[in-house]
């Protein structure tokens, strides 16, 4: 027999088991990457024709979206990144960068952004069109 209850409280449950689960997940990454850092990433990439400020950039991003170290290979979704979130922090990056919307300039081939190195590469894309800056007179 239900009652007016029973919906409720098994979707409650059911929030609870994700939390606990996701919460166990992200332990758990954190633990396996506890030796990793931005050298270790930016070694990664060596060998490859992104630049280190692409690739510092990028892991900066991906660290405050996930709150762990990243790989070259991860799966950005995956990791629980939400599209939202990553829109707020790729959009801070790019507004700074002179581009007001990713998905309105020529960039737009980059994307959707799956994992650590495609979002590395949007940068370097971006950065590789600006100008150079001058220092000095």
């Amino acid at each position: 027999m239900t009652t007016p209850y029973t919906i409720p409280i098994v979707f409650g449950a059911v929030i609870v088991l994700a939390f606990l689960w996701s919460s166990a997940r992200y332990k758990k990454i954190s633990r396996a990457r506890a030796n990793r850092n931005i050298a270790s990433f930016v070694e990664e990439f060596e060998g490859t024709s992104f630049s280190q400020d692409a690739i510092e950039a990028a892991y900066s991003d991906l660290i405050e979206l996930t709150g762990f170290p990243v790989l070259r290979r991860d799966n950005v979704p995956k990791l629980g990144v939400l599209p939202e979130d990553f829109e707020r922090v790729a959009g801070r990056r790019f507004s700074a960068l002179g581009i007001a919307d990713v998905m309105a300039s020529r960039y737009k081939s980059f994307l959707p952004v799956w994992t650590s190195e495609d979002y590395v590469r949007l940068i370097d894309s971006v950065l590789r069109d600006r100008p150079p800056s001058h220092s000095g007179p």
